[in-house]
């Protein structure tokens, strides 16, 4: 299993080539990937970070509105703020799953 974190709301956010990009070998797929909101905070953000999201904000800010993804709309309306997405309640599943697969593996399942 795998978890991500991001701006994005994994709710109309599609991560299928994301994976596939991270694990190409049709082997080496996980069996399950859950997506969580994070957050950012630009002020506690080093040199090099600050500079790789400018960077990424230019890139954005070059697509088209029609062809932006939700991860873009996320760094153009957070950029340069401190913002927290994060809801502890979003977790259970994942949280669910791994109960689930230990309980499997103590059946020898």
């Amino acid at each position: 299993m795998v978890f991500t974190v991001g701006l994005a709301d994994p709710s109309v956010t599609d991560y299928t080539e994301i994976v596939a990009k991270c694990f190409p070998k049709k082997h080496s797929q996980p069996e399950k990937v859950f997506h969580f909101r994070g957050g950012i905070d630009y002020g506690k953000l080093n040199f090099v970070h600050r500079g790789l999201m400018a960077m990424l904000k230019k890139k954005v800010e070059k697509t088209s509105k029609a062809e932006m993804s939700a991860e873009g709309k996320a760094i153009l309306e957070t950029y340069g703020k401190q913002i927290d997405f994060t809801d502890r309640e979003t977790i259970m599943p994942l949280i669910a799953y791994v109960k689930e697969v230990q309980i499997s593996k103590k059946e020898g399942l």
